[in-house]
């Protein structure tokens, strides 16, 4: 059985939890035993895609604020 200790296996792009838009996930292995414990959303280009274009966003603005 898989059980997570995870608050949340979305992806975090833009501020927002979201799921992969593929809606796939991942399985997290513990090393340790090799057993599956838990899930997490498996990003994919799209998802790459839109938290490149937020942290682009985010970039400019940054950029304006000086340093002092």
């Amino acid at each position: 059985m898989v059980t997570s200790g995870y608050t949340d296996t979305r992806l975090l792009i833009n501020g927002e939890w979201c799921d992969a838009a593929s809606g796939k996930t991942l399985d997290v292995i513990n090393p340790a035993t090799g057993k599956a414990i838990g899930k997490v959303a498996h990003a994919g280009i799209p998802d790459l895609d839109r938290a490149l274009a937020a942290a682009q966003r985010g970039f400019e603005a940054w950029r304006k604020i000086p340093a002092n």
